[in-house]
Protein backbone atom coordinates (compact mmCIF):
# COMPACT_ATOMS: atom_id res chain seq x y z
CA UNK A 1 0.00 0.00 0.00
CA UNK A 2 0.98 3.69 -0.82
CA UNK A 3 0.26 6.61 -1.94
CA UNK A 4 0.73 8.65 -5.45
CA UNK A 5 0.23 12.46 -5.48
CA UNK A 6 -0.76 14.19 -9.02
CA UNK A 7 0.13 18.02 -9.98
CA UNK A 8 -3.60 19.44 -10.24
CA UNK A 9 -5.64 21.12 -8.52
CA UNK A 10 -9.18 19.27 -8.89
CA UNK A 11 -10.22 16.74 -6.97
CA UNK A 12 -12.51 14.33 -8.49
CA UNK A 13 -14.15 11.03 -6.80
CA UNK A 14 -10.34 9.47 -5.99
CA UNK A 15 -8.00 12.43 -6.18
CA UNK A 16 -8.20 14.05 -2.71
CA UNK A 17 -6.13 15.97 -0.16
CA UNK A 18 -5.26 13.85 2.64
CA UNK A 19 -1.94 13.00 4.86
CA UNK A 20 1.44 12.70 2.37
CA UNK A 21 4.24 10.74 3.60
CA UNK A 22 5.99 13.10 1.09
CA UNK A 23 5.68 16.02 2.26
CA UNK A 24 3.30 16.63 -0.81
CA UNK A 25 0.35 18.03 1.65
CA UNK A 26 -0.43 20.84 -1.16
CA UNK A 27 -0.96 18.05 -3.58
CA UNK A 28 -4.47 15.94 -4.50
CA UNK A 29 -3.40 12.03 -4.00
CA UNK A 30 -4.48 8.21 -4.35
CA UNK A 31 -3.98 4.93 -2.18
CA UNK A 32 -3.37 2.22 -4.01
CA UNK A 33 -2.15 -1.47 -3.02
CA UNK A 34 -0.57 -4.13 -4.95
CA UNK A 35 -0.27 -7.97 -4.98
CA UNK A 36 3.19 -9.38 -6.17
CA UNK A 37 3.82 -12.73 -7.38
CA UNK A 38 7.06 -14.80 -5.96
CA UNK A 39 8.49 -13.30 -9.16
CA UNK A 40 8.29 -10.10 -8.08
CA UNK A 41 6.01 -9.24 -10.72
CA UNK A 42 2.66 -7.23 -10.16
CA UNK A 43 -0.55 -9.66 -10.69
CA UNK A 44 -3.03 -6.99 -9.09
CA UNK A 45 -3.96 -3.53 -7.82
CA UNK A 46 -6.65 -1.50 -5.98
CA UNK A 47 -7.05 2.06 -5.47
CA UNK A 48 -8.26 4.17 -3.10
CA UNK A 49 -9.55 7.86 -2.09
CA UNK A 50 -6.46 9.90 -1.02
CA UNK A 51 -7.85 11.11 1.87
CA UNK A 52 -9.15 7.85 3.39
CA UNK A 53 -6.59 6.92 6.64
CA UNK A 54 -4.30 4.49 5.16
CA UNK A 55 -4.66 1.75 7.94
CA UNK A 56 -8.21 1.12 7.19
CA UNK A 57 -7.15 0.15 3.27
CA UNK A 58 -4.49 -2.72 3.67
CA UNK A 59 -7.20 -5.65 5.30
CA UNK A 60 -10.31 -4.62 3.00
CA UNK A 61 -7.29 -5.17 0.23
CA UNK A 62 -6.00 -8.34 1.94
CA UNK A 63 -9.86 -10.07 1.78
CA UNK A 64 -10.85 -9.05 -1.74
CA UNK A 65 -7.30 -10.30 -3.10
CA UNK A 66 -7.91 -13.64 -1.35
CA UNK A 67 -11.15 -13.69 -2.80
CA UNK A 68 -10.19 -13.16 -6.17
CA UNK A 69 -7.44 -15.12 -6.24
CA UNK A 70 -8.64 -18.34 -3.84
CA UNK A 71 -5.41 -17.25 -2.03
CA UNK A 72 -4.79 -19.68 1.37
CA UNK A 73 -2.73 -17.29 3.30
CA UNK A 74 -0.46 -14.64 1.35
CA UNK A 75 2.98 -12.66 2.96
CA UNK A 76 1.71 -8.94 3.84
CA UNK A 77 4.39 -6.78 3.78
CA UNK A 78 4.14 -3.63 5.07
CA UNK A 79 5.64 -0.35 6.82
CA UNK A 80 5.14 0.64 10.19
CA UNK A 81 2.85 3.02 9.48
CA UNK A 82 0.08 1.34 8.16
CA UNK A 83 0.20 -1.73 10.56
CA UNK A 84 -1.24 -0.37 13.51
CA UNK A 85 -1.66 -2.35 16.70
CA UNK A 86 -5.50 -3.02 15.56
CA UNK A 87 -4.24 -4.35 12.08
CA UNK A 88 -1.43 -6.50 13.47
CA UNK A 89 -3.77 -7.86 16.01
CA UNK A 90 -6.20 -8.84 13.42
CA UNK A 91 -3.22 -10.36 11.25
CA UNK A 92 -2.26 -12.36 13.83
CA UNK A 93 -5.50 -13.48 14.77
CA UNK A 94 -5.80 -14.63 11.13
CA UNK A 95 -2.80 -16.14 11.31
CA UNK A 96 -0.93 -14.39 8.59
CA UNK A 97 2.87 -14.38 8.35
CA UNK A 98 4.14 -10.55 7.83
CA UNK A 99 7.14 -8.40 6.73
CA UNK A 100 7.01 -5.37 8.71
CA UNK A 101 9.22 -2.72 8.24
CA UNK A 102 10.45 -0.02 10.46
CA UNK A 103 12.99 2.57 11.56
CA UNK A 104 15.76 0.99 13.34
CA UNK A 105 15.82 4.13 15.62
CA UNK A 106 13.01 3.53 17.39
CA UNK A 107 13.21 0.05 17.71
CA UNK A 108 14.87 -1.94 21.39
CA UNK A 109 18.32 -2.52 21.61
CA UNK A 110 17.87 -6.17 21.63
CA UNK A 111 16.32 -5.81 17.99
CA UNK A 112 19.07 -3.06 16.51
CA UNK A 113 21.80 -5.36 17.75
Amino acid sequence: MTTLYFEVSDEDDLRKTGFSKDGKHQNLQIFSGLLVGLGGYAIDYDIYEGNIYEEHTLLSFIERIILKFNLNKPIIIADAGLLSNDNIKVLMAKDYKSIIGAKIKNETEKTKK
